[in-house]
């Protein structure tokens, strides 16, 4: 409503941000609101979903110097986002976060940039292209939505190289156990990497990212593969095996992230 879009714009006015000026939300996942709001249970098992704030700041802070405001969404947080940059606005920790303003800066940010987990939801009802990073497993990838995908890197324990494709498809665990058990190290991107995704995404979105040959290869290969094994792992009845199922035209594997990992695909 009219009115509703007051107060959004209120808020905004209030910390000096101007109305023709773009922003973007950032929502890292970390133990506080499980461990808050459900206290008796041991969430331990989640432990891969989870990321350090601290690693975003660099790409926070290019952001900024290019004209975007950033606000790190989240009802409870572990940490604070500490940045000199005025642009940056820790809003999980203000005292002016509330649930409505949870949905409604989602709802107007120019993009969001996520480690995965429920408030995705929202960006994914307003159509908002997303940059998701550190993402585990990759065996739910919404290839239905306007998302740019840098998973966590795995890596066998005592070995050289990161697993390939096919071996994260392999290792396609919901329980962070599960990983300790087969001996696999789940390696969180580094804060260069982030960066380096961040501005692939701003020049994917401002439609100045050309592709060469070799990426469209990589992509489509990637695309192949993963719905290959969907077929083979799930039920009939799945998402993905609808004939009417449709990829979104937005829908990419950082070429990042496939240009760090050169076994990925083989």
């Amino acid at each position: 409503t009219e009115e509703e879009k007051k107060i959004g714009r209120d808020y905004l006015n209030s910390i000096g941000m101007k109305a023709n000026e773009k922003f973007v939300c950032l929502n890292v996942r970390d133990t506080r609101y499980k461990e808050k709001y459900f206290p008796d249970h041991d969430w331990s098992y989640h432990n891969y979903r989870n990321s350090d704030i601290e690693t975003y700041v660099k790409a926070c802070n290019f952001l900024a110097n290019n004209g975007y405001w950033v606000f790190r969404m989240g009802k409870e947080v572990l940490k604070p986002l500490k940045s000199e940059n005025r642009r940056v606005i820790d809003y999980a920790s203000s005292e002016k976060r509330n649930d409505f303003l949870d949905i409604w800066l989602i709802a107007n940010s120019e993009f969001v940039i996520s480690t995965s987990s429920g408030i995705d939801a929202v960006k994914n009802l307003y159509r908002k292209p997303a940059l998701i990073l550190n993402i585990l497993p990759i065996g739910d990838l919404s290839l239905c939505y306007h998302n740019i995908i840098y998973p966590k890197n795995l890596k066998k324990k005592n070995e050289v190289n990161y697993l390939n494709c096919e071996e994260y498809m392999k290792h396609n665990y919901y329980n962070y156990h599960e990983y300790l058990k087969n001996d696999i190290q789940v390696i969180d991107l580094t804060e260069n990497e982030i960066l380096e995704a961040v501005k692939e995404t701003l020049k994917r979105l401002k439609n100045e990212w050309k592709e060469s040959d070799k990426e469209k290869y990589l992509q489509k290969e990637f695309i192949k593969k993963y719905l290959n094994w969907k077929k083979e792992n799930m039920n009939k009845s799945n998402l993905y095996l609808n004939k009417n199922f449709n990829i979104h035209p937005g829908f990419k594997i950082s070429l990042r992230f496939l240009e760090n990992n050169s076994r990925w695909i083989l």
